[in-house]
Parts: structure tokens; sequence; C-alpha cells
């Protein structure tokens, strides 16, 4: 069973990180199937995402600290025999938001109805240039297949299924008459916010933010045209802000961004992801990554790519 976590009450939920629309909302109405003495509630469900509405869940609730479970078909309600009285209901869905009332009064010999908009606890994001470079230790035939946690925005090469061509000890890699300096794709998806931590990362004034992805980048083991790639795509985004936060994924984290299968398997398989906002007013520090070396031996290949994510994730929850 679904332990419910009873946050503080809200009423307010965000939807696609900006425009704010009602957790819930409670009506009353009268209903001459519930006696003078007794109380009914009717709960009714609706979410930010059209595929959920169409199917059946599981709604894990709570009344004054309790803790059920039912399955909910496709018309989204569940109605509950509750004796007239002030309570504090707690509703979570998995992979939403979990919504806890005010003290709702219900009324007796009235149906209480409690309309709930869930809020989907994923984050939309873009994965924007991932890169990817090959380094064999001499020219090679390579298969490089990319399977996004979402869809793609735009690949280049084009990307059909997977990329094969001859990579070269450069890093470039030719497919049929043409030769590339990397593999580059794109595409949307979901971040779940445990993702990001609000505790753990770098906070960097916009003015600094070049000097410091120079020397973190080159700590982790990035060559010099990597770090150049990297720096001139993000840099002037970074700079443009008075302060940003960033954290860096790597190597099995970058999975629930894409995974990635090259063929034949490299010697090292590394990849690097910078997840930041700007952030002039989050935590007043964060608490430093410990970041990792690179071995770049043998045939590797190396990704990096980038995530810029909500502010809110690195402010302090009782400052939001």
């Amino acid at each position: 069973m679904k332990t419910l976590l009873f946050a503080s009450a809200f009423f307010c939920s965000l939807v696609s990180w900006g425009e704010y629309v009602p957790a819930y909302m409670v009506n009353y109405r009268a209903d001459s199937g519930v006696a003078a003495n007794e109380g009914k509630v009717l709960v009714s469900c609706d979410f930010n995402t059209k595929s959920l509405n169409q199917q059946p869940f599981m709604l894990y609730y709570g009344v004054n600290g309790s803790s059920e479970e039912r399955s909910i078909e496709k018309d989204h309600q569940l109605s509950l025999a509750v004796q007239p009285g002030k309570y504090v209901f707690q509703y979570y869905v998995d992979g939403f938001e979990e919504i806890t009332t005010d003290s709702v009064e219900v009324k007796p010999g009235m149906l209480t109805i409690i309309d709930l908009y869930f809020r989907s606890a994923r984050i939309p994001v873009t994965a924007e240039k991932p890169v990817i470079y090959l380094y064999p230790e001499t020219d090679r035939s390579v298969t490089t297949t990319v399977y996004p946690n979402g869809s793609f925005l735009f690949t280049y090469p084009v990307y059909e299924n997977d990329w094969t061509g001859i990579a070269h000890p450069d890093g470039s890699i030719s497919i049929g008459d043409k030769t590339y300096p990397y593999l580059f794709w794109e595409a949307e998806m979901e971040l779940s916010e445990e993702m990001v931590t609000n505790e753990t990362g770098f906070l960097i004034p916009g003015s600094e933010v070049v000097a410091f992805l120079e020397e973190q980048l080159t700590y982790i083991g990035l060559n010099d045209r990597e770090r150049a790639d990297l720096i001139t795509y993000w840099g002037p985004r970074m700079v443009a802000h008075e302060q940003v936060a960033i954290q860096f994924a790597w190597d099995d984290a970058c999975d629930h961004f894409a995974t990635l299968k090259i063929d034949p398997q490299p010697d090292q398989l590394h990849r690097l992801y910078l997840l930041w906002a700007p952030c002039a007013d989050c935590y007043s520090s964060l608490t430093p990554q410990a970041l990792p070396v690179f071995d770049r031996t043998g045939f590797n290949v190396l990704e990096w790519g980038g995530i810029e994510v909500p502010f809110t994730l690195f402010k302090n929850p009782s400052e939001q």
C-alpha cells in the first residue's frame, strides 16, 4: 500500500511550470440519496495528460491520516461514505504530485464534491545538443544507437534506426560520402524531479561560468575540442544571467535521458550532462559535487549534452 506523504496543504498547482490552476475544488449538491444525518463525498480526478484521462489507475487516499487505495475506472470517480464533520483529505496517483486539502466540511444530507486536478511530477524538458564523439584507435566501422526517453526533435546526420559509419581516431565519423565531426541529437522528454536535487551542485556567477566550465571539464577529462564545443554552445546562455545553478550527471545516471548502444563495444564509454538553471534567488549555497575523472584510453566514446531545468528545482522548498 502506498504511504502518503501528508505534505502541507495547498490549493494551487503549477501547470507547464508557470500557469497556476486549482489543485482541488470543493462544491456541494443536494442529493436525495444522502440521509439528513449522513455525509457522502464524491471525488473526481482530472490529469494534465490526455493518456491517463482515458485509463483506469490506482488512487491512494487518506482521510485524517488514514491510508487507503482504490482502483479507479474510466469515469475517474470515487464515492466515499463519510460522517458529517471536518476532514483533511490526501490523494496520490503514481507519477503525479500529491494533493492535500485544507480542512473540508462534509455537510449532513449533502453530497460533497471534491474535484482533483493532478499535475505530473515529471517536468517537460529538452535534452539539448547531446553530441557523441567516437575515438577508435584505428579507422573502423561503428554502429551507434540512441534510445531517447522521449521523442527526437532533430538529428544530424539523419538518424534511421541507428548511425553506421567509419569512425576515425580524431573523433569524426564518415557516413556515406560525408564526414561529420560528431553525431548530434536532441529530444523532448520528461524529467523526474528527483533527478535534480536542491542540495548539491554549484552556484556560479554568470561572469565566472566560462572559467568554471573550463576548469571542471578539464578535470573530468574532456579534451580541448570537446570543451570548446560544449562551452561555445552553453556559455552564451549561462553568462547572460546574474547567477546559475549547475549540476552534473554522468555515465549511468544519463540513462534517465537516453540509453546509448555502441557496436562494437568501446573500451570506455563516458557521458556527461549539465543540468542547470538561471538562479538569482536559489539556495545561498550548494554542497559541491565530487566529479569523476574519465578514463580516455583505448577505443573510447564521449557524449555530452545539457538540460535547462526550471529554476524552482534549486529553490529552498520553504521559499517556493
